[in-house]
């Protein structure tokens, strides 16, 4: 029910969300993420990873965009509109 990360990137973090959403999607990254490190923590969520996606998405304005194509999953990141 919660979940703590330290010095991670976003590309990181979306990593380890998608290792509990879904372990065999493809993560792409066509947005220029920053290459700062974070720390979060994420308590009292039965979902924690689905809080922190949400998160990251408000903070910087992301999109995750969910595609099933012929050989897997992929999930796009990218710039909000």
């Amino acid at each position: 029910d919660r979940f703590l990360a330290r010095g991670k990137t976003l590309q990181e973090l979306f990593a380890i969300v998608y290792s509990q959403k879904d372990s065999q999607a493809k993560l792409k990254f066509p947005a220029t993420l920053p290459d700062d490190k974070f720390d979060c923590i994420v308590t009292s969520q039965t979902k924690w990873w689905e809080a922190l996606e949400s998160e990251i998405n408000q903070r910087f304005n992301l999109v995750t965009q969910y595609q099933t194509t012929e050989t897997g999953s992929v999930v796009v990141v990218k710039s909000g509109p």
